[in-house]
C-alpha cells in the first residue's frame, strides 16, 4: 500500500463523522487541555461587524491576537476584550473549541464524543493513545471569571472563561482530570489497559512553595476491543541484566521444561538464553523537546513514535484528531506509517501540512483538491 496523508479543517466532532469506518489502525493524540489556552478560533455573531468588541480603556493597550479581545490584548497580557458578549454593540462570542468549557464535566463529554467517533473509524483491532495534563481548582477571581490553573505549565495564555468549580473540589484541590476522562472513555466502551506516566525531567518550573512541581503527564493507553495489534517487541527496553537467564530464579524441573521448549542446551553454560530486552515499563522518561514551530504545547517526537511503533503496524493508519502543528503526523510518515489529522484553528493545519510535505511531498492526499477540505 502506498503512503498517504491528509490534514482536515474543522472541529474534530464534525470532521470524524466523514472517515469511513475501521479505516484507521491507531490513534495518537494530545487534546486541547482544560482551560489552558484560547487557540484563537472564535468568532463574533451578530452586533456591528465594524466594532473590534474592546472595552474602553487605555487607547496604547492594543497589541497582539488573541480572540478574546476582538483581536486585541494589551502589552500587559490584561484581556482588554469583552467575553461573552460585546458590551457595545450586543456581538455574542461564538467558540466550541475544545477545552473552554466552563465545567469538567463538560470537557469530558466533549472527549468522549471525540473519542466515540474515534472508535467507529478504528479498525477492530485498533488502539488509542492519549496524552493528557491535569489541572488544579481555583477560586474565581473579581467579577467570577476565570479559568482552571493547569499543571507543569504557563498561564500566560489562559483563557479568562466562566469558571465553575467542579463539585466537592475546595480551591487548591487537583481536579484528577486525565483519570476522570480515562475512566469516562472506559465506562464508553473502551478497554483501559495501561496509563503510562509521561515522566518530563526538564518540565515546566511552577512557582510554587505549598507543594511538588508537577514534571509528569499522563498517556492513556486504550483498545477498541479485547484483543488488538500491540508490538511490545518495537518499544522493548535494555535489560538491565541481560545475563540472567533466570535459572536462579525458577525451579530446576521448571527451567529444564522451558529449556526444552526454547531449544536451550542446558549441558552448555555457553549456549545460556541471555535476556538484552525486557518489556516497556510504565514510565517513559522523555523530555520536551525545543522546536521552532510556533505552537504552544507539541508533544514531543519521541513521546509520538513510542506509541506509534507500539499501537500502528507498518502500513498502517495513524489518526490525531488534535493535530495541531502535525507532530503525530510527521512521526507516522517517518515510520511508514500513513497520517490522517484534523486540526481547528487554520495557521496550525497549514504548519502540519507544510512539515508533512516536508517529509513526504508527493504522498498528499490533499493537495490537488484542497478547496474540497472542509473548513
Amino acid at each position: 500500500m502506498s503512503q498517504s496523508w491528509q490534514v482536515l479543517l474543522g472541529d474534530a466532532r464534525e470532521q470524524l463523522r466523514e472517515l469511513p469506518d475501521a479505516s484507521a489502525n491507531c490513534v495518537v493524540t494530545s487534546p486541547p487541555y482544560w482551560g489552558l489556552r484560547d487557540y484563537g478560533t472564535a468568532r463574533w455573531d451578530g452586533g456591528d461587524a465594524s466594532c473590534d468588541h474592546r472595552k474602553v480603556t487605555d487607547p496604547i493597550a492594543a497589541v497582539a491576537t488573541s480572540t478574546l479581545g476582538g483581536g486585541k490584548k494589551s502589552t500587559g497580557h490584561q484581556q482588554e476584550g469583552f467575553h461573552r458578549e460585546c458590551g457595545r454593540c450586543g456581538a455574542v462570542r461564538v467558540d466550541t473549541q475544545i477545552g473552554l468549557e466552563s465545567s469538567v464535566s463538560g470537557y469530558v463529554t466533549a472527549l468522549v464524543s471525540v473519542f466515540d467517533e474515534c472508535r467507529r473509524v478504528l479498525r477492530e483491532d485498533g488502539c488509542a493513545f492519549l496524552n493528557l495534563g491535569d489541572a488544579y481548582a481555583s477560586s474565581p477571581a473579581s467579577g467570577g471569571e476565570q479559568s482552571a490553573r493547569m499543571t507543569g505549565g504557563a498561564h500566560q495564555h489562559t483563557p479568562r472563561a466562566k469558571y465553575v468549580r467542579p463539585e466537592g473540589l475546595k480551591p487548591k484541590d487537583l481536579v484528577g482530570l486525565p483519570w476522570t476522562v480515562a475512566f469516562a472513555l472506559r465506562n464508553a466502551g473502551w478497554w483501559l489497559r495501561a496509563g503510562i506516566v509521561w515522566h518530563k525531567p526538564n518540565g515546566m518550573p511552577e512557582s510554587v512553595t505549598d507543594r511538588v512541581t508537577t514534571s509528569h503527564e499522563f498517556v492513556f493507553h486504550l483498545a477498541k476491543s479485547a484483543r488488538y495489534w500491540y508490538d511490545a517487541s518495537a518499544i522493548s527496553e535494555p535489560s538491565i541484566y541481560p545475563d540472567d537467564n533466570r535459572k536462579a530464579r525458577a525451579s530446576k524441573s521448571d527451567y529444564e521444561d522451558r529449556a526444552v521448549r526454547d531449544g536451550i542446551n542446558t549441558m552448555n553454560p555457553l549456549n545460556a538464553r541471555t535476556y538484552e530486552t525486557r518489556n516497556a515499563r510504565s514510565v517513559w522518561t522523555i523530555s520536551p523537546e525545543p522546536s521552532s514551530v510556533p505552537h504552544f504545547a507539541m508533544m514531543p517526537k519521541a513521546l509520538a513514535r513510542k506509541c506509534i511503533l507500539a499501537g500502528c503496524p507498518p502500513d498502517g493508519t495513524v489518526l490525531d484528531p488534535f493535530a495541531g502543528a502535525g507532530t503525530t503526523l510527521v512521526v507516522a510518515l517517518e515510520e511508514g506509517r500513513n497520517a490522517i489529522g484534523i486540526e481547528l484553528n487554520p495557521d496550525y493545519r497549514e504548519i502540519a501540512r507544510q512539515r508533512c510535505a516536508d517529509v513526504a511531498p508527493l504522498l498528499a492526499m490533499e493537495v490537488s483538491h484542497d478547496d474540497q477540505v472542509p473548513s
